[in-house]
């Protein structure tokens, strides 16, 4: 380990994922190794930035878990995938620092579900969850020195015959499905008393072991990753001095230091007010984190089918109770043959995953019933047992519930615009009963249910004061609807029977067809990369009424119509042979700095510059102001806003717009609101490629 590493790795790695990414380097297999661990460490303040990225930045918190047991609930491994291929972009167009910061990002969507309480939900685990964290990362250099010295051996490189972005699929498949196993020992073995107290306290000898053998799975399984993504990117490391920037990384330790005692004091008294409200009230639910507050909705309503009153109602079960027993004499069989069916299991639940609607087949409205034995094309009612035939009647009138529509799993999406017309009520009168509408799409009722010609049927008088039909005259005839039951409220006078239209179906159908919607705001989720590549108009993004979607930014257009480029400084940069807005988009922006010698146009000032310039240029709709919100918030490219929930991307965004930068940049404007962020999401979906613009 070089004299380099271990000051970064002292002086800005203070939490398990930062570890983790760092670690990993060490773990490289390639005859270059040492030219691309000298590349990241130039870059560590990028690579330790993008490994916390998801929690601090992104908070897509639905992306860092993967319930191996509930259908691969979860968004991990479509993140994962997506990252992978960002980055292996990144390397081959030599955008370094960018490269190494989605490296990062990478790192943390792998790991994150090799932690058991990332691959499961339970009550009990919500309630220790971030005490096992804050337990782990205090204890993480005494369990990684455990695992070099004792575990090493046993822990085996995560092996796989896929290739590039598939590998990384079976490689995050088989960590959670490895890490799994020893979810419910967490919860038995974990003291949460102790670990307030003490963090490292709250481990015992058997989850010592346990975690110490996990991180280091997790660390050498990032390394197989990194390896696969140099040989997929085919690009020779660039050469790379150290000397200034070891000087300057030694100057950062004490400021560090000082950061990391203040980050260690807020998280121990988030820590210490879940304990305390635990203690009083028996659960916690008013200090619960954010992540595991939205998952835990999310797993009850998607996965579980329950509220969150009733959930909070389910008694918690014993925790804690096998803490201290077994230990270094008991073995904890970490190594365990992994199914080697890993991915198809996966990919046959994709339909039982939320947020991912690869799975949907629509042709016209296709529905099926729920609690439903059969599928009939007449309509439906709550059948009764017959009235005999001596003394015909009509039932009391009761109408069922609309049945819930349920897309049947298919493994594309596919949309006809046919569609199919929507079944008409049956309309009654007291002196006649008209039979079901018969559509060109729809088959006649059968006779046998509905007589096409009754015999002579006499007129059905109701009597509204008890509600029950009675007959004008005392003969008995065939009764006319004795197995159909006429709901009460439709009883009115009869209505002409006129085609439904087809642009009526049409707007009708997405509201038919439920899609998995976020639970806080109704949002469809985002759908994967493959699907925004390939046909981005799809069920769960298409708007009921069109809209036109205009780029309001080209690569050809003059540098002056981009983002935070007025007239004069467009006239700088013409000076320097930036013209246009690819020009610009392509020039190196410290040696554009140096050029200019501006003092307030700086080579950091100018990638936002950039930054700004490729999201207008990428996002139909998106104005300049827009892109200068997202990037003054610290969304730098089109890819980070894959995941986002509309309302948590509106409070991330708001510090910078009530900022006086953001006032600045509004000049009195309203600040945007829940619509408007919405707006960006939805348009985000109809992106194009830089090099398409």
């Amino acid at each position: 380990m070089s004299v380099l590493f271990r000051i970064v790795y002292a002086s800005k790695c203070n939490g398990t994922h930062h570890k983790l990414a760092m670690d990993a380097l060490r773990y490289l297999d390639l005859p270059e190794s040492e030219q691309w661990t000298r590349l990241f460490l130039k870059h560590a303040d990028s690579y330790i930035e993008g490994s916390k990225a998801p929690d601090k930045r992104f908070r897509d918190f639905r992306n860092h878990v993967l319930h191996v047991e509930d259908n691969f609930w979860g968004g991990a491994v479509k993140t994962a995938s997506r990252w992978y291929d960002q980055t292996v972009e990144a390397i081959q167009q030599e955008n370094w620092k960018e490269a190494v910061y989605s490296a990062g990002v990478l790192s943390h969507y792998y790991t994150d579900p090799i932690m058991p309480f990332h691959t499961a939900q339970s009550e009990e685990e919500t309630q220790m969850h971030r005490a096992v964290e804050w337990s782990l990362s205090k204890s993480y250099d005494d369990l990684f020195a455990l695992f070099e010295a004792e575990y090493q051996s046993e822990i085996i490189r995560p092996r796989s015959h896929a290739q590039r972005n598939e590998l990384v699929q079976d490689l995050v498949l088989q960590g959670a499905t490895q890490s799994n196993r020893h979810y419910q020992n967490t919860i038995d073995h974990y003291n949460l008393d102790y670990g307030v107290q003490d963090p490292p306290a709250g481990l015992d000898a058997v989850l010592r072991e346990t975690y110490a053998k996990l991180l280091g799975y997790a660390a050498i399984g990032f390394a197989r990753i990194l390896e696969e993504l140099f040989r997929d990117a085919a690009v020779k490391p660039p050469a790379v001095s150290l000397t200034l920037e070891s000087v300057f990384s030694g100057l950062e330790i004490p400021i560090r230091w000082v950061t990391r005692k203040v980050a260690d004091r807020e998280e121990r008294l988030k820590i210490e007010a879940l304990y305390q409200e635990f203690v009083q009230t028996g659960r916690v639910q008013k200090h619960l984190p954010e992540d595991d507050r939205l998952v835990r909705q999310w797993h009850a309503e998607e996965v579980r089918g329950v509220s969150l009153s009733q959930l909070n109602q389910v008694a918690l079960e014993p925790m804690g109770t096998a803490h201290g027993q077994g230990g270094d004499s008991e073995k904890t069989n970490f190594l365990h043959r992994v199914p080697r069916d890993l991915r198809t299991a996966y990919e046959l639940s994709r339909g039982n995953r939320p947020g991912v609607v690869t799975t949907i087949e629509v042709v016209g409205p296709k529905p099926v019933y729920d609690n439903q034995t059969s599928v009939s094309p007449r309509p439906t009612f709550d059948r009764r047992p017959a009235t005999p035939v001596a003394t015909p009647s009509v039932s009391t009138p009761s109408i069922t519930p609309t049945p819930k529509i349920v897309a049947s799993s298919k493994p594309k999406i596919r949309v006809k615009s046919e569609q199919r017309p929507e079944r008409q009520p049956i309309v009654s009168t007291p002196e006649t009963v008209v039979p079901p509408v018969h559509t060109q799409t729809q088959k006649p009722v059968e006779e046998k249910w509905i007589p096409r010609r009754p015999v002579e049927p006499r007129p059905v008088e109701l009597n509204r004061n008890d509600s029950r039909p009675v007959e004008s005259k005392p003969e008995q005839t065939r009764p006319v609807a004795s197995r159909l039951e006429v709901p009460q409220p439709w009883i009115q006078e009869p209505v002409k029977q006129e085609p439904v239209k087809q642009q009526h179906a049409v707007e009708t159908r997405v509201e038919q067809e439920p899609l998995p919607l976020d639970p806080q705001t109704g949002i469809p989720s985002r759908p994967s990369r493959n699907q925004q590549e390939s046909k981005r108009n799809t069920p769960q993004t298409m708007p009921i009424r069109e809209e036109r979607l205009k780029y309001y930014l080209h690569r050809s257009d003059n540098l002056v119509d981009a983002p935070s480029i007025g007239p004069k400084t467009a006239k700088r940069f013409q000076k320097m042979k930036i013209k246009t807005v690819d020009d610009f988009l392509n020039c190196d922006p410290e040696a554009v700095a140096e050029r200019m010698q501006v003092r307030h146009i700086t080579a950091d000032e100018i990638r936002k510059w950039q930054d700004q310039a490729e999201f207008v240029c990428r996002i139909p709709n998106l104005r300049g102001h827009d892109a200068q919100i997202l990037v003054g918030s610290g969304i730098h490219k089109v890819e980070h806003l894959e995941g986002w929930e509309p309302r948590t991307l509106l409070e991330f965004v708001e510090p910078f717009v009530e900022s006086p930068e953001g006032v600045r940049l509004l000049r009195g404007s309203g600040q945007p609101d829940l619509a408007e962020v919405t707006d960006w999401l939805r348009w985000s979906n109809s992106a194009r490629t830089l090099r398409a613009a």
